[in-house]
Formats: C-alpha cells, structure tokens, sequence
C-alpha cells in the first residue's frame, strides 16, 4: 500500500519535474509572491486579509486569501498560475458559477485544500 502510494506521488510529480528541467525558474515563477510590491506588512479586519504594504529589499511571501470550504472561485492548476505574478487586482480567478474570469481581490479569496 504504501508502495503504491508512493508510485502514485511520483506519477503527479512528472510534468512538473519536466516543467523545471526545461525551465529551473518554472516552479519559482509560480511561487505566491510579492514580487514587485515586496509588502512586509499583512493587515487582517475581522481575522480576514485586508491589504498589505511596505518595500522589502526582495520579493516577500504574498498572503493570498483564507482557507474555507466555501468559495466562489476554482483554485488554478498550477501550470495555470501566471509566471511572477503580482497585480494590485488581485488573482485572476474562474467563477464556480458564471464559469467567466475575473479579479479578485486576496480578501474576497477562499481556498480549501
């Protein structure tokens, strides 16, 4: 079983293992960063994100929503993450419902894992 378990980890591994041999910046680009605004201070209202600020030397880890069961947006594949993004909108998301992409702004993000 736990063989098994294993094989299939590496299985879901392999296109991003290829992803980084043919571009070693692949998986960082995805990376939920600040990378242009480098924040250092998150601000939360009510235990929820409301907005960051600061100027950081580097790119700074970018506080990209709340964990909940309920959202009203897919989560991204991976390979769907725009390289180095950082956009004062927000994340670029699918709507569960209108099924139509739009910006959201980190507080209004949901997430389950």
């Amino acid at each position: 079983m736990e063989k098994e378990l294993v094989s299939k980890k590496k299985e879901r591994l392999e296109k991003y293992i290829t992803y980084w041999e043919n571009d070693p910046e692949w998986l960082v680009s995805r990376l939920q960063m600040n990378w242009n605004t480098k924040h250092t201070k998150v601000y939360l209202k009510g235990g929820e994100f409301s907005h960051s600020e600061g100027k950081a030397p580097v790119a700074t880890v970018r506080y990209s929503g709340t964990r909940d069961w309920a959202t009203d947006y897919v989560r991204p594949k991976l390979e769907d993450v725009q390289p180095y993004s950082d956009d004062p909108r927000g994340l670029y998301l699918k709507h569960k419902q209108t099924g139509k992409m739009e910006w959201v702004h980190p507080s209004r993000i949901r997430f389950c894992n």
